[in-house]
């Protein structure tokens, strides 16, 4: 029992010196020449970069680093130790392992040579090194390679990064994969993908200098269309190349990949009728991008598709969505107005978060849930129709500001409920409305625009091509909202027409 006992303590105490020292190392951290280090291993004499020099243009990572009577081995750069720094050049030692995460991002490096000493490098590391021209790997490199400037792994199958100042580059038929990130900021104007190509990673020709990507026909999982980057079948937009303006996307087009257009200068797009899915953060942080119709083939719009695009001031949501994902809108700080369509049952969490010039908002009876702060940082809104007989108790994050100066219209004889609901009671302007819109048709039925039937498509003619069209059905339920002027799909009934203020009586047979 004793001898249990004693060997019992002892692992203790190796356990808690092992510990210690493991705890000790990562408290060591101190400061040579501008460049930041910290002990890895005080038994190995171990450090990494942290911070390096961001103001010398020329660095030279040395192989050791003395500090308090200890002389350290330099193995490995940190996560964004060089991000923003001036340097156009820098050496890296033959002692370097691994180089991290960002490592030198946004730097003005303009060319450096990998040594043979390195077996890892994580995502990023070159990203927004725009004057960047070659990234070289010393021969004995066992895990990357090197061709034309441009960097590899070792047996050429997998593309890593492509030197954002190189104009002209040509993808080997060895490579199978692209990695993400590959062609960002790239100078190039064109890409051939060729056939044995499998993978593309991620954002791999973000690059508002190119302007089409083109694959080899006897690609079997990629093909191009109007310079855009394909599935095989044509029915995914994978990626659009980031330096065309004003896109068309092709008619065999079903789903719109995620981050498709993610930061283009994209001004204009043409989203045809075959489209049923806009994938998560498609069109996000468009900053030109000014408006968008969105075809009523399209049933979901995922997480963050039109996130921060900052000029989007006019945007058609179709009858056809029955799904928004969360912050599909926010930070639209042109956005002036929106009428969610009574598809639509759930208004997700933040969907209209920092729309600062969002005035008018109008939320069908079809809605059972808004979440959470749906509507925070709205200081514009001044008109929220509210057309549910039943207000839905939520936290969507109106401001005093709304509360007081906005005016909450709801449907005829709901005042008392919602004046006992939260968040609805504490507006301080509540008027009722009749949302059905049949009283507002005039007793003669003019109208100074041609509204008629055919074969059972409502035809709106002699409008302007943005102004938009509703169509609610008796009940006054909105059936269709949007700037398409042939309405189809709508079941036999009667249906109100309101096109450029005219309101006008249809019925389909």
């Amino acid at each position: 029992m004793k001898q249990f006992i004693t060997t019992f303590c002892c692992v203790l105490v190796l356990l808690a010196t092992a510990f210690h020292a493991s705890a000790y190392d990562e408290f060591i951290q101190f400061e040579v020449d501008g460049t930041r280090y910290h002990v890895l291993s005080q038994e190995e004499k171990t450090v990494e970069i942290t911070s390096g020099n961001r103001w010398d243009e020329t660095v030279v990572i040395p192989r050791e680093v003395s500090y308090s009577d200890n002389a350290y081995t330099v193995v490995k750069i940190a996560d964004n130790a060089f991000n923003g720094a001036r340097m156009t050049s820098i050496t890296l030692p033959n002692t370097l392992i691994s180089i991290g995460s960002g490592a030198f991002s946004s730097s003005n490096l303009t060319s450096l040579t990998i040594p043979a000493s390195v077996v890892e490098m994580k995502e990023k590391v070159f990203i927004s090194c725009l004057r960047l021209e070659s990234i070289l790997v010393e021969p004995d490199n066992e895990y990357f390679s090197s061709l034309d400037g441009i960097l590899f792994n070792k047996d050429y199958t997998t593309l890593i990064q492509c030197p954002p100042r190189k104009t002209e580059a040509m993808i080997p038929n060895s490579v199978t994969t692209i990695g993400d990130d590959a062609f960002r900021s790239c100078a190039l104007r064109s890409v051939l993908i060729p056939a044995f190509v499998t993978s593309i990673g991620s954002g791999a020709f973000s690059s508002e200098n190119l302007q089409e990507i083109l694959v080899d026909d006897g690609n079997e999982y990629y093909s191009s269309g109007n310079g855009s980057l394909l599935s095989k079948d044509g029915t995914k937009l994978i990626q659009a190349p980031g330096g065309v303006k004003n896109v068309v996307i092709p008619n065999s087009v079903t789903f719109i990949d995620e981050w498709a257009f993610w930061g283009f200068a994209l001004e204009s797009v043409d989203i045809p009728n075959s489209v049923v899915t806009i994938g998560k953060s498609a069109f996000a942080n468009c900053y030109r991008l000014l408006s968008v119709d969105i075809p009523n083939s399209v049933t979901t719009i995922g997480e963050g598709a039109f996130e921060r695009c900052e000029r989007l001031g006019l945007v058609t949501i179709p009858n056809s969505v029955t799904s928004i994902g969360v912050v599909a809108f926010a930070a639209c700080n042109a956005l002036t107005s929106v009428v969610i369509p009574n598809s639509i049952t759930t208004i997700s969490n933040n969907l209209f978060t920092n729309c600062a010039s969002l005035t008018t908002v109008t939320i069908p009876s079809s809605v059972t849930s808004i979440g959470d702060w749906a509507f925070w940082n709205c200081p514009a809104l001044k008109i929220i129709e509210n057309q549910s007989r039943i207000p839905v108790e939520c936290d969507p994050g109106f401001s005093d500001d709304n509360y007081a100066n906005a005016t909450l219209y709801v449907p005829r004889g709901t005042t008392d409920v919602y004046r006992q609901t939260s968040p609805w009671q504490n507006f301080l302007n509540i008027e009722e409305k009749d949302f059905s819109g049949i009283g507002e048709i005039d007793a003669e039925g003019e109208c100074t625009i041609d509204i008629s039937v055919e074969d059972g498509v409502i035809i709106v003619s002699g409008l302007d091509r943005a102004q938009p069209v509703t169509i609610c059905d008796i009940q006054g339920r909105i059936m269709y909202t949007g700037c398409e002027h042939r309405i189809e799909g709508l079941a036999s009934g009667v249906y109100v027409v309101n096109a450029g203020n005219n309101i006008v009586k249809c019925a389909i047979k």
